[in-house]
């Protein structure tokens, strides 16, 4: 946590992008044919996006810097006091989340894919709404049967 954040930034999004075949096979792996849900921060978007049939089948919750740093103590996370300078490494911690947000954001706009900001102005059932919306035309809930 006391290397250069950019340093970071490259070590991490290389590491999840090395990780990605891994997930996508343990995906596949699951049984049935019913739609998965699949969430963690190492489903970038342009690993992610050759995969879709559709832009709507994925959406990104992007944390805002406001809110990032105000739920971050709650959070957890990484140890801090096993380092020489747990400020710095805390501080370096939230610049690395902050930044892998933005490059999340930039990204899968640039793929015209989904980001929904989280600003901690809407409840969690407001988030899952505005999520469930987003899904709905791609797996539509099925409807009282004609019988």
């Amino acid at each position: 946590m006391l290397r250069p954040v950019e340093e970071m930034v490259r070590a991490t999004t290389a590491a999840w992008a090395e990780r990605f075949e891994m997930v996508v096979a343990d995906l596949l792996a699951l049984p049935g044919a019913a739609p998965v849900l699949a969430e963690g921060p190492g489903l970038l978007p342009e690993c992610v996006a050759p995969l879709l049939s559709s832009p709507r089948q994925a959406i990104w919750l992007v944390p805002t810097e406001a809110f990032k740093r105000a739920t971050q103590p709650t959070r957890g996370g990484a140890p801090m006091d096993g380092t020489s300078d747990p400020e710095r490494a805390y501080r370096n911690l939230i610049a690395l989340d902050l930044q892998l947000a933005v490059n999340v954001k930039r990204r899968a706009g640039e793929l015209g894919l989904t980001v929904l900001d989280v600003d901690g102005t809407r409840s969690l059932d407001d988030v899952a709404a505005a999520v469930t919306e987003h899904f709905a035309l791609r797996f539509p809930t099925p409807g009282p049967s004609a019988g």
